[in-house]
């Protein structure tokens, strides 16, 4: 498999079809994203596998974090998980006026709601129904595969 952008030549109809993610000029195929060719010669194919964008998380989003130090007027946080999508470093605030900000402590995980995007990390919060602790041992079966 061979990296490749968009707009970049990948081969002739003569020799394969057009599959996804690409498209013809004058019997010419080219890349329509970046990512890997995958050629399926049994179906006498062409195709590009693209690259997985990140999503940039947003106010809304629901988010997996650990507690990692308790104050008096707030929680810190790690953020592990934005949606269905992994994250690396990234810092989150619970403030202490959330319903059971008290019964948290270090170590714990919760499900949080993001209410802000900063440069510093995220203002979450766990006040609607749902949202709080969750299962250790479920969530980290499900964060390591």
């Amino acid at each position: 498999m061979s990296e490749i952008h968009p707009g970049d030549l990948i081969g002739s109809t003569a020799q394969l079809e057009a599959g996804e993610f690409v498209y013809t000029i004058k019997d010419q195929i080219y890349a329509a994203t970046s990512g890997c060719i995958s050629k399926d010669y049994i179906k006498k194919e062409v195709s590009i596998n693209p690259y997985v964008i990140n999503k940039v998380p947003q106010s809304g989003d629901f988010c997996v974090v650990q507690v990692l130090f308790v104050q008096r007027n707030q929680i810190e946080t790690k953020v592990l998980q934005v949606e269905s999508q992994k994250m690396k470093e990234t810092y989150g605030i619970i403030r202490a006026m959330d319903k059971n900000t008290q019964k948290h402590k270090i170590g714990d995980f919760l499900l949080c709601k993001i209410l802000t995007v900063s440069q510093r990390g995220y203002l979450l919060t766990t006040k609607e129904d749902g949202l709080g602790q969750i299962d250790v041992v479920k969530f980290q079966n499900e964060y390591q595969q």
